[in-house]
């Protein structure tokens, strides 16, 4: 069912999760998040962003990840006192075009230990986010909404994302990206 959903629109996927069982719907957004071709969905999405550096060119819309469960969501309240209650994870052109400018130049990344960001490693988004390593509460974004970090350790990198809080979208939005080496 969970790959099924991957076709419909996004406000009908929405309106139809908001009437499945906590239970269910919290299997369902893990299964979701699971799926090899929610991660290929992310790594085109992302390389699309890339590939149009003119805003004309990007994609016009978020790219949900899926649902964040109960759990997920009550760790978030626990974390910044936000109720994110069937709030998606997504990805928007702005944030990828973000990440792109501040971890996207290999000289510059491996002088903080880290390396470039490229396409595929946006991939690993739902993986991260279904089996984090570590939450935390991230402080403020630059326009004042809050943000939580995953952190998980992939083949001995480090990855670090943070999620902004978007309360009139219902999402939890990727704000940055970087990749510490081992």
């Amino acid at each position: 069912m969970a790959a099924k959903t991957q076709q419909w629109d996004y406000t009908i996927a929405k309106a139809y999760m908001r009437s499945v069982p906590t239970g269910r719907r919290d299997a369902f957004a893990k299964s979701y998040q699971s799926l090899p071709s929610v991660a290929d969905d992310i790594r085109r999405y992302a390389r699309r962003a890339l590939d149009n550096k003119t805003a004309a060119g990007m994609p016009p819309y978020n790219k949900t990840m899926g649902l964040l469960t109960g759990k997920d969501a009550a760790r978030v309240k626990e974390l910044t006192g936000r109720d994110v209650g069937l709030y998606d994870y997504a990805l928007d052109p702005s944030s990828i075009g973000h990440i792109r400018r501040q971890h996207g130049e290999a000289a510059g990344e491996l002088a903080r230990g880290q390396r470039l960001v490229t396409a595929s490693d946006y991939s690993a988004l739902p993986g991260i986010l279904n089996a984090p390593d570590l939450e935390e509460y991230g402080v403020l974004s630059d326009v004042g909404h809050p943000v939580v970090r995953y952190k998980k350790k992939i083949d001995g990198e480090l990855y670090t994302t943070v999620f902004e809080i978007r309360k009139k979208r219902r999402m939890l939005v990727l704000q940055s990206l970087w990749i510490k080496r081992p």
